[in-house]
């Protein structure tokens, strides 16, 4: 016997090494998409980290408005025509939950749009 035929022989793969391999590959694939995952998360906190600690920019002056961008407007509130959407649940650490309604008010501000804000979670009780 040669020694070529010797060591084709001693190498030769196991059928267990292939049901060892696999598993290993998954994990290396899931373990590369967690990172890129982890990358592209990274990404989106810087992005609106950004965009939170930029300038209030006036919402009137805006060619298009971005995710978690600050706006300013300014105006009249019209109270007449507030709604109180809800009921509404809102977690409080130390209360726990309670339940309450947003209250949204126009803001008028003469030859513009109207501007829906909404002042707070009040409590129903």
């Amino acid at each position: 016997m040669s020694t070529a035929a010797a060591a084709n022989e001693a190498f030769r793969p196991q059928p267990l090494s292939f049901v060892l391999f696999i598993p290993s590959v998954v994990c290396g694939y899931l373990a590369y998409w967690q990172y890129q995952r982890s990358m592209w998360k990274g990404g989106l906190i810087a992005e609106r980290e950004a965009g939170l600690n930029s300038p209030a920019r006036d919402i009137y002056d805006l060619d298009e408005l971005h995710d978690h961008a600050k706006v300013s407007c300014s105006g009249r509130y019209i109270h007449e025509r507030s709604l109180f959407v809800g009921p509404r649940p809102r977690s409080i650490p130390g209360r726990g939950i309670q339940s309450g309604y947003f209250l949204i008010t126009p803001l008028y501000q003469p030859d513009r749009y109207s501007c829906q804000t909404c002042h707070c979670h009040t409590a129903s009780s």
